[in-house]
């Protein structure tokens, strides 16, 4: 069984997630770029059953385009965001991979098969369409 564990920036928040990633998909919502301060957010989703947090996180509600509500879950010291939980799917959590222990490619390799989508395609910005 795989086992992602990663931290945010400080180290106060810690998780990990059992098992194989449901979906991985990048984001190119306005909000997404917002919380990234880059052109997209990268994530992998993983039921809420296999989750585990430790550490005080803070919670901000927003809204897709759609008019859907994303809590979007941080650490209130380095202001590092963990895990986003849709109320449209409220058993999944996304999690970003650049926040795991493990990063390197052979890690990712493990996930081959999960399948994969680009979201906000038509909001992607000027400077980032080639």
């Amino acid at each position: 069984m795989s086992i992602l564990k990663g931290s945010c920036l400080c180290g106060s928040v810690k998780y990990e997630a059992k098992g194989k990633p449901q979906l991985s998909f990048l984001c190119q919502c306005r909000q997404c770029q917002k919380i990234t301060g880059s052109g997209h957010s990268a994530e992998f989703v993983v039921s809420e059953q296999t989750v585990s947090l430790s550490g005080e996180l803070k919670s901000f509600d927003m809204k897709s385009e759609q008019g859907n509500t994303v809590s979007s879950l941080f650490c209130p010291t380095c202001g590092n965001p963990i895990l986003k939980n849709p109320q449209a799917i409220p058993a999944w959590f996304s999690s970003m991979p650049q926040l795991w222990k493990n990063r390197n490619c052979s890690n990712l390799k493990k996930f081959s098969g999960v399948p994969a989508v680009c979201l906000g395609i038509n909001i992607i910005p000027s400077w980032k369409r080639w």
